[in-house]
């Protein structure tokens, strides 16, 4: 039994195979695709969201609520769905405009969440952190949607 997926890449063997993680095959980060890589990445903002959620529950602190959401929705959940989305349209992983939104997005959203924290906690010079994190975040949301339009469909796909 094996693992279908729309890419070219071969499926991993669900049965057989690699019977611990020393024998899985090592990927390096440069031979990852954009939807691996974005996937990887989003699972470390989904375990960073998760441990903000719990500390703020063992607290019963809710200052950091802001940075929390913004991190589960812009790393977690967004990277996941665009992640699956160049999964599907392989077309749109090949683009320069790939790679922008995976780099905009990568570092816009630890500056906006630094900056939201700082915020938070009333730290001066706050505004401009989160501003320019904010900008890259949206950015890559641009670079994203023109990748869409651009390139997710051929021409007999869109009609």
């Amino acid at each position: 039994m094996t693992i279908s997926t729309p890419a070219s890449r071969a499926a991993m063997p669900l049965d057989g195979g690699a019977r611990n993680l020393k024998e899985l095959p090592a990927r390096r980060w440069a031979a990852l695709g954009i939807d691996e890589k974005l996937l990887r990445c989003a699972v470390l903002y989904a375990l960073l969201g998760i441990g903000m959620g719990l500390a703020m529950a063992g607290s019963h602190d809710g200052t950091n609520r802001g940075v929390h959401v913004h991190v589960n929705m812009l790393g977690w959940v967004s990277m996941v769905l665009m992640a699956l989305a160049y999964r599907q349209f392989p077309r749109m992983a090949h683009s320069l405009l790939a790679r922008a939104h995976f780099w905009l997005h990568n570092l816009g959203l630890p500056v906006m969440a630094a900056g939201i924290y700082m915020v938070l906690h009333q730290l001066p010079h706050a505004e401009p952190v989160v501003a320019g994190g904010s900008m890259a975040v949206a950015a890559s949301f641009a670079c994203f949607a023109l990748n869409v339009w651009l390139n997710a469909f051929s021409p007999r796909e869109a009609a």
